[in-house]
């Protein structure tokens, strides 16, 4: 999914009191209006929505969302509230409250905000891949564009969660790093010589800063949930090299080469990932009636579903690039 600009977004004609809440993935607040209405304010993979209830309510309801959109990227999920207050006009006690760019670029870092006023462009795409499919997608871009860097990162322990950021002339895919674009090996190794680096500042500083996550060592399968019909030593061998990947970037739309940069970077993933690993989603119902739809890999997952009921799915290459699905028909 690609968020190129800021979309045209009704305004909502609302004051908050008494707003509490934040966190992120989703990021969550909840308040009244003035005539004592609850509000529940929720942004969760690019998705922000807003409930209303009825006076005299305690909580609200699927039914009193008055407003949804789509504002950022597809697995996004952390939002300041004046970022709310920007896109869709509630006031909060009676003011409309503003997020400067160096409170975004320091809070940011540690909360995972991003630009969502329409300057920065967004991409993503998760995969399901081996840790050598994504180094091979990293060689392809090495030898189409230079100069390229390759960073390694790591956690810094410590209250304000900053990032380390590393030059690695072998970086390990299976952890995640940044593939930095436009500048060369020089200059990027002066950037990082101070050891911490906001993440904001290796965006800025190459025409594009493409970040990669690779498979996890450990995959999260949860066994147990599958029906009796395959083992699950079936299920590990079938699942075990393949783990989601992802592939994400951020770019100032007011930069032509980052624009191109990441034109020929998308291209060069379109060519890369053609072959996806079968994926199946196991569709199930919860007690609210709706949908819950587990990735599984492999063929013989995919050959044992196939034999299931209509409820399970096949999946589809989307045109973002994640994985889509479609019902199994008799």
């Amino acid at each position: 999914m690609l968020i190129d600009s800021r979309p045209k977004l009704p305004r909502l004609e609302l004051d908050v009191l008494d707003v509490c809440g934040g966190s992120s993935h989703p990021t969550q607040f909840e308040g009244t209006t003035r005539d004592g209405r609850p509000v529940y304010i929720r942004y969760r993979f690019g998705w922000l929505s807003v409930a209303v209830g009825q006076a005299g309510q305690q909580d609200t309801g699927p039914d009193d969302v008055v407003w949804e959109e789509q504002v950022g990227p597809p697995f996004h999920g952390a939002i300041a509230l004046a970022q709310i207050s920007d896109l869709t006009g509630i006031t909060f006690d009676g003011r409309l409250l503003c997020l400067g760019d160096d409170e975004l670029r320091r809070r940011g870092e540690i909360e995972g905000w991003i630009d969502l006023s329409g300057r920065s462009t967004h991409w993503e795409r998760r995969l399901h891949c081996t840790a050598a499919d994504v180094a091979h997608f990293v060689a392809a871009v090495e030898k189409d564009m230079q100069p390229v860097v390759c960073l390694n990162w790591q956690e810094l322990s410590g209250p304000d969660r900053l990032p380390i950021w590393r030059i690695s002339d072998q970086p390990d895919f299976s952890l995640s790093g940044v593939v930095g674009i436009g500048r060369a090996r020089e200059e990027a190794r002066h950037l990082v010589s101070g050891g911490v680096v906001p993440m904001a500042d290796i965006r800025d500083f190459f025409d594009l800063a493409l970040s990669v996550s690779g498979p996890p060592q450990d995959s999260r399968v949860d066994y147990t949930s599958l029906e009796r019909g395959l083992s699950r030593e079936g299920i590990r061998a079938a699942w075990a090299p393949y783990s989601p990947a992802n592939l994400a970037c951020t770019f100032a739309n007011r930069r032509g080469e980052s624009r191109l940069a990441f034109d020929r970077v998308r291209a060069l993933a379109d060519r890369h990932f053609t072959q996806i690993h079968e994926v199946v989603h196991l569709a199930t119902r919860t007690s609210l009636g709706r949908e819950y739809r587990e990735p599984w890999c492999g063929q013989e997952i995919a050959e044992w579903c196939a034999r299931r009921s209509g409820r399970y799915a096949v999946v589809n290459r989307t045109d973002y690039g994640w994985l889509g699905y479609r019902p199994i028909r008799d």
